[in-house]
């Protein structure tokens, strides 16, 4: 299996991580950024496949997206 780096959004080159911390929601990770080309900066989240379907509510509640409360 190989490894493709994220591509900028702005130009479409390579990026390469700056920075890499746990967030606050359990075992995702932030992650900065950066273009290689343009040097444009951006931030991305990472989470684990069994909470992808979670959304935070505007009272920071974490909550299944198909929940209507």
């Amino acid at each position: 299996m190989s490894v493709v780096g994220m591509k900028c959004e702005a130009c479409g080159g390579a990026s390469f991580v700056v920075e890499s911390r746990k967030s606050r929601i359990d075992n995702a990770i932030r992650r900065r950024r950066k273009c290689r080309a343009c040097k444009r900066v951006w931030a991305t989240v990472e989470l684990p496949y069994d909470l992808v379907n979670y959304v935070f509510k505007e009272n920071k509640k974490l909550l299944a997206m198909n929940q209507e409360t």
